[in-house]
């Protein structure tokens, strides 16, 4: 936990690659499957954007979503659908991230975006106002 403090208080140095989103994407879906599949979520893809390569940090941006991913999933205890659309928009890439479970509380919305927050008895955050 203090090295990953650590990290933040320093420069990332990104190592960029050229991907293809298709592949990122699917490289996703392949990762999270096993677990979806247990908590009984179907996992649906748009497949409608270009298969256009582009420069990324492979790691951060897995690391990134399948941490979205894994939050989606464990906020449909009693199954449900997940949902990861993608488009390109000239140079940039868009993944959008939904599924069917119960959202956010209000009262938590400003909160999620503290820096390890979390409501998780599991999390490495904590739950300070």
């Amino acid at each position: 936990m203090v090295k990953t403090f650590l990290d933040f208080t320093r420069p990332v140095e990104l190592n960029l690659s050229e991907v293809a989103l298709d592949a990122f994407v699917h490289e996703i879906v392949e990762l999270a499957s096993p677990q979806a599949a247990a908590a009984g979520i179907r996992v649906a893809v748009n497949e409608g954007y270009r298969r256009d390569q582009h420069p990324r940090d492979v790691d951060l941006m897995k690391q990134a979503i399948l941490n979205v991913v894994v939050n989606a999933i464990e906020a449909m205890p009693n199954g449900g659908e997940l949902r990861i659309e993608c488009s390109m928009h000239t140079d940039e890439a868009e993944i959008r991230i939904s599924d069917t479970g119960t959202g956010i509380p209000p009262e938590l919305r400003e909160k999620i975006f503290r820096l390890y927050y979390t409501t998780k008895p599991e999390g490495s955050g904590s739950d300070w106002p």
